[in-house]
C-alpha cells in the first residue's frame, strides 16, 4: 500500500509497524476498555502475520464487474490523501458527480429535486 500510494501521490509514503503492545496502548490511550483494546490488538497482529493474506471473488459476484486493484482506488481518491482541504473538497465533489452520472436518471431527478 505504501509503495502504491507513493507512486500516485508522487511522494515517499513509508510504512511503519508497530508491536501489539503499541497498538493496544494507543487503544487503551484514545478511551478504549482494556479488553476491547486486547482484542482488536491481537485480530490486527493476527492480520499482520497474514491470516486474512487471501483474495475472494464476493467483489466481482457482487458489482457485475472487477474489482479495482489498490492503486486503481488511490488514483481516483488521490485528493483524499492530500493535505490542502481544497484538493479534498474538489474530490468529494468530484465523487459525487460519478456516483450521479452512475446512477443514471435517477441521480439527475435526484438532484434536481435537490434545487
Amino acid at each position: 500500500m505504501a509503495a502504491a500510494l507513493s507512486k500516485v501521490l508522487g511522494r515517499t509514503i513509508t510504512f511503519h509497524p508497530i508491536t501489539y503492545e503499541q497498538q493496544r496502548q494507543a487503544m487503551i490511550d484514545a478511551g478504549l476498555p482494556e479488553a476491547v483494546a486486547d482484542d482488536n490488538a491481537r485480530a490486527v497482529a493476527l492480520m499482520a502475520e497474514g491470516d486474512c493474506d487471501y483474495v475472494t471473488d464476493d467483489v466481482p459476484t457482487l458489482l457485475d464487474r472487477p474489482a479495482h486493484s489498490f492503486e486503481q482506488f488511490a488514483t481516483d481518491y488521490a485528493a483524499a490523501f492530500s493535505s490542502s482541504p481544497a484538493r479534498a473538497n474538489a474530490m468529494t465533489r468530484s465523487t459525487s458527480a460519478r456516483s450521479s452520472m452512475a446512477l443514471g436518471g435517477e441521480g439527475r431527478a435526484r438532484a434536481s429535486s435537490d434545487s
